[in-house]
């Protein structure tokens, strides 16, 4: 027992010196820093979403023949899924093709505008084939991912010419 009170008292000890604070105030000044950090993450939060904004905006002003397409390194699913939704929200004449290197996997999104005909799915029966991969998704938005087979770019221009030229799967 009097081991145990101790070792508390100790790393009391070690946290009140991290802390700069005393022994009777830490509890005071983790809590400000729990609020600090919360404020913290909400600011990178917003930061994020104005970037993806920005991101969006110049993507759109890149597509060619209504096909917006980007490659990128260590970007989660999530990432690609709120871009192509972004992008697709912004202009609704667009297909929207985004990839992703991560380590050993290459990762797609594939979505288009509301007055797009094509169906994303045919993107995806295309897609995985090449990197071996599973997907899903309806006839708006697909994802999928699988083995980095192909680089990102292979990926991209293969996709794109059966978009392009549908008679050459």
């Amino acid at each position: 027992m009097l081991q145990q009170l101790q070792r508390k008292n100790q790393e009391l000890t070690v946290a009140s010196r991290l802390l700069s604070a005393p022994d009777n105030g830490i509890a005071d000044v983790v809590r400000k820093l729990l609020e600090t950090n919360h404020v913290l993450e909400k600011s990178l939060a917003d930061a994020q979403e104005e970037l993806l904004a920005v991101e969006a905006k110049i993507l759109l002003g890149q597509q060619q023949h209504g096909i917006v397409k980007a490659q990128f390194t260590e970007r989660t699913v999530q990432q690609l899924q709120k871009l192509a939704r972004s992008l697709v929200a912004g202009s609704d004449d667009i297909i929207v093709l985004l990839v992703t290197e991560n380590g050993n996997r290459l990762q797609f999104v594939a979505a288009r505008g509301a007055s797009v005909e094509t169906s994303m799915k045919q993107i995806s029966s295309v897609a995985l084939p090449l990197i071996n991969g599973k997907g899903g998704g309806n006839d708006a938005f697909v994802q999928g991912g699988g083995e980095p087979l192909v680089t990102a770019e292979q990926f991209l221009t293969k996709i794109n010419e059966t978009l392009v030229n549908p008679s050459r799967k």
